[in-house]
């Protein structure tokens, strides 16, 4: 991985760690397209329409399309999300988007959990350097396979899709 890439640590054999930031202030989860290589990044409303975000420096953001990405969490829970994908430095994790989910989200002074308010489950994640960082894990053939572009070009796909 690159040395600039700090927040993706690949973790014996087949498994990546992401270490992703849990952010109140964004609407939509955004990860950079070098997040999951291996998922095919589909069109997005946003992305049709050529539209961006505004980044907490006042640029700009596009939106390159979105994926839905197979997650596991330190707790060996697996589920999907969905990230927009956009050239973002780490991949970051929208509040409101994880309530939305039925979830409730606490935080304290050492980090805090992801209550799953259909199942009752509970997800750990953690205040590291003052950020608070949840870790998802990636097979690595979703992390650092070949990115497949919304343009619909072949590639790698999942085993059954």
């Amino acid at each position: 991985f690159q040395r600039s890439c700090l927040w993706k640590e690949h973790h014996g054999p087949g498994w990546v760690r992401i270490k992703t930031i849990i952010g109140s202030g964004a609407a939509e989860s955004i990860a950079p397209p070098s997040m999951a290589k291996g998922v095919r990044i589909k069109a997005s409303e946003m992305s049709k329409q050529g539209k961006s975000y505004d980044a907490a420096n006042g640029g700009k953001i596009a939106n390159l399309g979105q994926q839905f990405i197979h997650v596991t969490t330190n707790e060996g829970r697996q589920g999907w999300t969905k990230c927009q994908v956009g050239e973002v430095r780490d991949p970051l994790m929208s509040v409101s988007q994880i309530c939305d989910q039925g979830n409730t989200v606490q935080f304290d002074s050492t980090g805090g959990w992801i209550h799953n308010l259909i199942d009752k489950s509970w997800t750990r994640f953690e205040r590291r350097h003052n950020v608070f960082e949840l870790d998802l894990w990636l097979t690595s053939s979703d992390a650092c396979g070949e990115t497949q572009e919304a343009t619909g070009k072949p590639g790698c796909t999942r085993p059954g899709k």
